[in-house]
């Protein structure tokens, strides 16, 4: 299992070569140390947790098969690498933003974009299923969730939220968005996971679990309106950011008891 986790690390600094390359161009101009060094540390967490939950949580038959857990592994790196690109469509990406344009608002918010896909993905492939269409589907439904609740929460802020991260750098704004898109990954990746029975009750099940991630549009649309009287401080944001993710979590932990 070492080898897999080092091949699986391996393809990730493939995928991550562009970062590296713009994080030595930013060094040498004596960019801000932490962009470059949590922008490279992200990918290889999100490898690292993808690989515990795989070896741990999946169907037997993946969990046994060192090549069925190097597949699906390689399979989730490429998923989450591919939503980032998508985030670029809501006007965040981390090549732009964060790496040549030393943004650390953008930091914050394109880590919880790939941290909350990477629970979307890992949520996926936990229990018992068919196989990689099972998978994928669940994958789909949970990722695609999440960006479209990112999607409505930039809409109710009339794009509030993507001016203050990339052209006012707030970075109070940046922490946030990230706990947002986090907190929504937990809450869906969960709402797809467990033993694969058919896909009407996928769905069934998805709903009845993850409404409550609808809830979060409120706060969002609150704290982001673009007419506040006064703008929330880092230190609220992150009491705030504190609040959701462990409100997400304690939602999936309660509904694990159950």
């Amino acid at each position: 299992m070492a080898i897999i986790l080092v091949w699986l690390l391996f393809l990730t600094a493939i995928l991550s070569w562009p970062r590296y390359a713009s994080s030595a161009q930013l060094t040498r101009r004596a960019a801000p140390a932490e962009i470059g060094w949590v922008t490279l540390l992200i990918p290889f967490l999100c490898t690292i947790f993808l690989f515990a939950v795989l070896r741990r949580y999946a169907a037997s038959d993946v969990r046994n098969d060192e090549q069925m857990i190097l597949f699906y592994s390689g399979l989730g790196i490429v998923w989450v690498y591919a939503c980032e690109f998508v985030s670029r469509f809501m006007g965040i990406s981390v090549i732009l933003d964060v790496v040549e344009r030393k943004n650390p608002a953008a930091l914050w918010a394109t880590t919880g974009c790939m941290t909350g896909t990477t629970c979307c993905y890992a949520g996926a492939n936990i229990g018992n299923g068919p196989g990689v269409a099972a998978v994928l589907f669940c994958a789909v439904l949970s990722t695609g969730t999440l960006f479209l609740l990112w999607f409505i929460i930039e809409s109710a802020c009339a794009g509030r939220l993507h001016d203050s991260i990339t052209v006012e750098r707030d970075i109070a704004t940046g922490v946030r968005l990230g706990a947002y898109l986090l907190s929504l990954g937990i809450i869906l990746g969960a709402a797809v996971a467990g033993d694969w029975v058919s896909l009407s009750a996928t769905i069934t099940g998805f709903v009845g679990y993850s409404w409550p991630s609808i809830y979060l549009i409120v706060p969002a649309a609150i704290f982001e309106r673009p007419k506040r009287s006064a703008p929330v401080e880092l230190p609220g944001s992150l009491l705030f950011a504190g609040i959701c993710l462990a409100s997400a979590a304690g939602y999936v932990a309660y509904r694990g008891l159950q």
